[in-house]
């Protein structure tokens, strides 16, 4: 398990189809930590987000084989002394996060969202990719970890 202990801020995408838009790298410059939550469609977006901080990724359903950063189906990285579940796909309507979580990152559907399951934070970024997004909007997701509780809000693309 990677571990982040002095991560303030965690920057959440998803989606991105092999595309980093100009307005999604800005959203995250100064985060402590990415995640990327699958369908990353080329390892060069996971080299571009490394520039900006320390990237964490998994495989989405679209995603193959990349040679330089081999993606798992899911991952565990602590940050700031709590847990965070990374995975592609999950099925918030089952009403509990895998035990031990204090924050799940989910993508797939590339709508955005953020809920409470009991006192885990659930967090879906949306899509990071123009056009891709279901609603029509390019998200990310920020996730302060400075105080308790947890907070998150959705980032807007088009607004920067």
């Amino acid at each position: 398990m990677s571990s982040y202990a002095d991560a303030k801020c965690v920057g959440v995408l998803s989606d991105t189809h092999g595309r980093l838009d100009s307005a999604a790298a800005r959203a995250l410059e100064g985060v402590d930590l990415i995640v990327h939550a699958g369908d990353v469609g080329s390892e060069r977006i996971l080299f571009e987000l490394q520039a900006i901080a320390p990237v964490v990724a998994v495989q989405g359903n679209m995603d193959g084989f990349f040679a330089s950063w081999p993606l798992a189906p899911t991952a565990w990285v602590n940050v700031a002394g709590r847990r965070i579940f990374v995975t592609h796909r999950f099925d918030l309507s089952a009403g509990r996060a895998p035990g031990g979580a204090d924050v799940v990152i989910a993508g797939h559907t590339h709508q955005s969202k953020i809920a409470w399951l009991g006192s885990t934070l659930f967090v879906n970024p949306g899509s990071a990719s123009r056009g891709r997004s279901a609603d029509g909007r390019s998200t990310v997701a920020l996730v302060s970890f400075a105080a308790d509780p947890l907070s998150a809000e959705i980032v807007e693309l088009s607004s920067l």
